[in-house]
């Protein structure tokens, strides 16, 4: 017995040097949090949550959202460290009852887990690292999101004013410190663009701006699986950042014209960044994602990886581009390895906007180093709308009645006028997302394209995509060119589970 007793008293000495060791192994603890509070205020279950975040939140602890409107980030802080810090909306498969202790006496899925966390206005993240914002959940790509940021409520005050600041999570500005190492994921985020509302060149859903620090101080930042809408301007601006990931994201309707000029993300400065598995619907201005310059002054962009996304319009709706999908534009401007793979463009009908509708990558009084575009298809896109591809660029294909010869110019493009249609469904009502799931394969269409190399060889199988739904390119002996890899038998089930993981660009 006693040796027994004596070998836990060693066990119980050895853990707690190694937790002095290595402060990483510490039992983190969770925290039940509702907008008002109830009970005792402490967060150790439902029936006494804390009102709402603390003003700094304990490094490593997991923070558990119950239903509710009134949460905020603004001007709170985190513990110094490296381990992960997490907000969470609590939904009932996890509320906390796995913790240790457990937090999940009291809980009431009905009232605390059945709808939405909402965070109102302005999120500054300034200095936050290593913190995830996690929603747990999306029923589709535009509803069912744990956590929302409402900015609905922000607007100029005068029209043509512009000096509401209606940024939504702002990871970085001029004079504040930098975000690093934050994850946000199934959010619901919301600009100023009410139907009634006009452009507001400072309403921006994702706010990410280094301009006043060296390289490298606002890094490692990743949006997945959020659904971004009604913004009076863009959905994303970052400068100067680096390692910055968009994937599996659905970013619908913004604002562009004279006081912004609009895009669904705009950039310049920046090191390593990933737009990947994304859908992207009605967005108006410049381009969809573009490079540009605030000032002419030399700015470099290097390395942006655009692969798997969908870029259309609805028909009728409100989309357009002036200069192009993708575009690297203005003086000063030098963009270094853009690769744009394995995209659907679709349905640019040349809708109202402030200038004409144009398709493509386009370079403009910029240079475009190492710049290539292949494995894409465009489908159904009116004649009249302006068609321009300067990257470096073969294996694409146009399909669409009135197609134009000389745009393509690869000796494996393909041109296609026939308007052959094999979508499961390309232009339902927004805001809801048209699904570009190939139905079958046209050799003459929609196969063909070139071997890629990981990661660009994976694709979604399912149109609410996640890392756990890519398939491998080219797992039937076949490459399809466009968004979407063709899978025999099905219009929406995947294949039996070909390379999973999904492999991040280095």
């Amino acid at each position: 017995m006693w040796s027994g007793i004596l070998k836990k008293a060693l066990e119980t000495v050895l853990i707690t040097f190694l937790s002095l060791l290595v402060p990483g192994i510490a039992a983190a603890a969770c925290h039940a949090v509702s907008v008002n509070g109830s009970g005792n205020l402490s967060g150790s279950d439902w029936n006494n949550t804390m009102a709402n975040l603390p003003a700094t939140m304990v490094r490593g602890d997991t923070y558990y959202l119950a239903d509710g409107r009134g949460y905020n980030l603004q001007g709170l802080a985190v513990a110094s460290g490296t381990i992960v810090t997490t907000v969470k909306k609590a939904m009932a498969a996890d509320q906390g009852q796995g913790c240790t202790p457990s937090i999940g006496a009291w809980w009431n899925a009905a009232t605390m887990g059945s709808g939405q966390a909402v965070f109102v206005g302005e999120q500054d993240l300034f200095g936050f690292a290593y913190f995830v914002i996690d929603g747990q959940r999306r029923t589709a790509l535009n509803s069912g999101h744990g956590i929302k940021l409402d900015g609905s409520g922000c607007k100029d005050v005068l029209p043509g004013d512009n000096t509401a600041n209606c940024h939504g999570w702002t990871l970085g500005a001029n004079g504040s410190a930098k975000a690093n190492n934050v994850t946000i994921r199934y959010t619901e985020t919301t600009g100023s663009q009410a139907a009634t509302l006009g452009l507001n060149n400072s309403d921006r859903p994702v706010f990410a701006y280094a301009n006043d620090v060296g390289a490298g101080q606002l890094h490692d930042i990743t949006l997945e699986y959020n659904y971004f809408h009604h913004s009076a301007c863009d959905f994303i601006l970052t400068r100067n950042v680096t390692n910055f990931t968009a994937q599996f994201n659905y970013f619908y309707l913004n604002n562009g014209g004279t006081e912004c000029h609009g895009q669904a993300w705009e950039e310049n400065l920046s090191t390593s960044l990933i737009a990947r598995y994304n859908v992207f619907n009605d967005i108006q201005g410049t381009a969809t994602l573009v490079v540009l310059n605030d000032d002419a002054s030399a700015r470099t962009t290097t390395g942006w990886d655009i692969y798997g996304n969908v870029f259309y319009d609805y028909i009728g709706g409100s989309g357009w581009n002036s200069n192009g999908t993708v575009a690297c534009i203005n003086t000063g401007i030098t963009c270094v390895n853009i690769h744009v793979y394995n995209n659907t463009f679709a349905n640019q009908q040349n809708n109202a906007g402030a200038g004409s509708n144009s398709v493509g990558a386009t370079i403009q009084q910029s240079t475009c180093t190492n710049c290539d575009f292949k494995n894409n298809i465009f489908y159904n896109v009116n004649a009249n709308v302006a068609f321009q591809i300067d990257f470096t660029e073969d294996y694409n294909s146009i399909i669409f009645s009135g197609a134009r010869s000389g745009i393509l110019r690869g000796t494996h493009d393909i041109v296609d006028a026939a308007n052959t249609n094999l979508f499961t469904n390309f232009n339902v009502a927004p805001p809801a997302s048209s699904n570009f799931l190939l139905t079958g394969q046209a050799n003459s269409d929609y196969t063909g394209g070139v071997s890629l190399a990981p990661p660009y060889n994976q694709s979604c199988s399912v149109l609410t995509c996640s890392s756990l739904t890519l398939i491998a390119r080219g797992g039937g002996g076949i490459w399809e060119r466009g968004a979407y890899q063709f899978i025999s038998g099905s219009a929406s089930g995947p294949n039996p589970p070909q390379n999973l993981v999904l492999t991040s660009v280095q």
